[in-house]
């Protein structure tokens, strides 16, 4: 999970990033989020025998009546009716927006390498002020 902390180490401010991340995924980074941690949080109720609560509170919900509204929200069954009958629900996949395949794929019909050309480089040396 992408926190704003860590958008600080990549040297850009929280809307660049969010913005750069909808134009790539076509979702805002907070339903990204939010999608994701449901989703997560459906694969430990699956595949676990832990209690709703506890994995509300893994996944960072305050309380387990908000996790059951969410969880409700985005799938149409309780928690709780999940983990004693699973069925196919549709989970978020992890996008990868920072990957150059993607802007590969993005990019592709907007380059044309006829207009292509070699950098020229060149050198200068400035000397000190005094």
């Amino acid at each position: 999970m992408c926190e704003w902390n860590e958008m600080e180490h990549l040297g850009y401010s929280p809307y660049y990033c969010s913005r750069q991340f909808n134009q790539l995924t076509g979702m805002t980074l907070r339903d990204y989020i939010w999608t994701r941690r449901i989703s997560c949080a459906a694969f430990e109720l699956r595949d676990t025998d832990q209690r709703v609560l506890d994995v509300a509170v893994k996944y960072g919900f305050s309380s387990q009546e908000t996790f059951t509204r969410a969880f409700n929200k985005a799938f149409q069954l309780t928690p709780a009716a999940y983990q004693k009958a699973p069925r196919p629900i549709p989970l978020a996949i992890r996008q990868e927006v920072f990957s150059p395949y993607h802007y590969l794929i993005k990019e592709r019909d907007k380059t044309n390498k006829v207009h292509l050309q070699l950098a020229e480089i060149k050198v200068e040396f400035i000397p000190a002020l005094l």
